[in-house]
């Protein structure tokens, strides 16, 4: 607050309140969200926060959020002296960790709320990382111009750090868990929009979420756009729209404001395409004599899926029993996928061995049928999460089913092979190392071997589920033309393992040279103490994710 006053706020309150609800239920608390206003000519307000607390009492929260409320502060000095069409709110939230209670309740609480007209938030601006946008709720998206106003300044200012995960927000839309203080704003109507920095990058939510590893340079960039977003809207007015109804994509430089109805209807679409690709790859089933069919291909394959699943995570199991840690991989993330994707590989030269002495069946509807099934139960499932979810399934099998009508033999397996992409491209989103660090904290419930083969028997299980119709489609494209049947016999010969386990090798005692810890990316350990005062016994016990 002294800080807001020395620069000539016309007033600097804390905005207090005593119970915290969330999902838990009602807690008691002493806290408050810190205000300082600048008028300007209208009482039409923007609002530009941060957030004051961090994930834990041992969590210093350098970049989370303390570089965001730096950042927001000195905007807060650089206006004090400006002219200003409208009133500007600086802001600092308390409680957005745990479940963005501070902001929730100045939403309901502030007395103006209905003269906010914009709000920005900025949340984690202090990492040599992409700038993300948070820009939508479950149930709300920022209006376009804001999002097109961002991207245009920053293009003018030449810093090419702006960033929109689609894949990655698919799954956070539906699923929650990521997000900021901008977003009670968006459920109550006004336009609002989130920058953080360092989702990959940072060690967030961790006791190494230190000063020394805050990036000046970042913070000064993003303080620059948000600056020259500010002087656009003061000078020219904020438009109308308050909200927006779109799914952005931004891929090759550009960006798809797709509209949300599209994207309900390509899942219905879809739909209705695989139920008639279904029926009419089961009119076009082979007759085979009783004797000569082959049973249980389904089976076969789901057997390959698992051996290959298993395979995906031997190279980091390898690693792990080498160098006697748990987590070989925190601090090089990305080079451990690229092992991971060398062992797939090497799984599937090891499936294709077993089709040598296995018999499959020659009729595509065997395969078809499988993948159509499975694709259309992941589009109904999804859909009740999310209908922006619902899509990937859904163009895999828009891909399948036009890969089943197609007579030509080359598109079918051109469409045949892209067919799993988008599932791919789902599971390997944009920010997997954020999503593999913070799984480490299940680490501290991972206390021996049965636990360990638990969690790796649920992972397996999610590559497994995931990925079966992706099988089941190349198993169609393998029946249905004849060259890609050639060419995985091409890929069994054992010249292709052998560059394979060579490159395994290779690539592991590549990997074996760095290390898995530094000083910005460590193993943890929780102390818990405990003193009976009636009974003068105590104990101490040491948990840790590596240990």
């Amino acid at each position: 607050m002294e800080k807001l006053r020395s620069f000539g706020a016309d007033s600097a309150y804390v905005l207090p309140f005593s119970e915290a609800r969330s999902r838990r239920g009602v807690t008691n608390t002493n806290s408050g969200v810190a205000v300082g206003l600048f008028r300007g000519r209208s009482d039409s307000t923007i609002v530009i926060g941060g957030h004051i607390d961090s994930a834990g009492r041992e969590i210093p929260g350098a970049n989370d959020d303390a570089s965001g409320t730096a950042t927001m502060l000195e905007l807060a000095r650089v206006w004090s002296t400006r002219p200003r069409r409208y009133t500007m709110l600086f802001v600092a939230f308390s409680g957005e960790e745990q479940g963005l209670i501070g902001s929730k309740y100045f939403v309901e609480h502030y007395p103006k709320i209905d003269h906010v007209a914009l709000m920005l938030q900025i949340d984690m601006v202090g990492s040599e990382d992409d700038l993300i946008l948070f820009l939508e709720t479950q149930k709300h998206e920022a209006p376009r111009w804001l999002v097109e106003d961002a991207f245009a300044f920053e293009r003018t200012l030449g810093f090419q750090m702006l960033r929109y995960p689609t894949h990655f927000f698919s799954l956070n839309q539906a699923l929650g868990g990521a997000g900021s203080d901008h977003m009670p704003f968006l459920d109550k109507g006004i336009p609002a929009m989130d920058f953080t920095a360092g989702v990959n990058n940072s060690p967030i939510h961790t006791p190494e979420d230190k000063f020394e590893f805050i990036s000046k340079t970042v913070m000064d960039k993003s303080g620059r756009l948000i600056d020259s977003m500010l002087q656009k809207y003061q000078g020219q007015g904020i438009p109308a729209a308050r909200q927006g109804d779109y799914v952005l994509w931004q891929a090759l430089g550009g960006r798809l404001f797709i509209p949300s109805w599209l994207v309900s209807a390509t899942s219905g679409v879809a739909v209705l395409l695989g139920i008639w690709a279904f029926f009419f790859s089961r009119k076009r089933r082979l007759s085979v004599e009783r004797t000569e069919r082959v049973r249980f291909s389904g089976f076969k394959l789901f057997a390959f899926i698992i051996l290959i699943a298993g395979a995906a995570q031997a190279g980091e199991a390898a690693m792990q029993a080498i160098k006697g840690l748990r987590y070989p991989w925190l601090v090089h993330v990305d080079k451990y996928l690229w092992l991971a994707g060398l062992c797939t590989l090497a799984g599937i030269w090891v499936a294709l061995q077993l089709t040598r002495r296995w018999r499959f069946s020659p009729d595509p509807y065997v395969y078809s049928k499988r993948a159509v099934l499975l694709l259309l139960l992941f589009v109904f499932l999804l859909a009740a999460a999310s209908l922006r979810l619902a899509v990937y399934p859904a163009l895999t099998l828009l891909l399948l089913s036009l890969a089943i009508f197609v007579p030509s033999p080359l598109v079918k397996a051109l469409l045949a092979i892209l067919a799993p992409l988008p599932m791919f491209r789902l599971m390997f989103m944009e920010v997997l190392p954020f999503l593999f660090r913070n799984a480490i904290a299940s680490g501290f419930g991972i206390l021996n071997f049965a636990s360990a083969l638990l969690y790796t028997a649920a992972l397996t299980a999610v590559l497994v589920l995931w990925f079966m119709p992706a099988i089941f489609t190349y198993a169609y494209a393998v029946v249905t033309v004849g060259p890609l049947k050639d060419a995985l016999k091409t890929v069994r010969a054992p010249a292709v393992g052998l560059l394979l386990l060579l490159g395994v090798v290779g690539y592991g005692g590549y990997l074996f040279s760095f290390p898995a810890y530094n000083d910005m990316w460590r193993a943890m350990i929780h102390v818990d103490a405990t003193f009976d005062a009636n009974t003068g016994e105590s104990s101490l016990k040491l948990v840790g994710n590596e240990y």
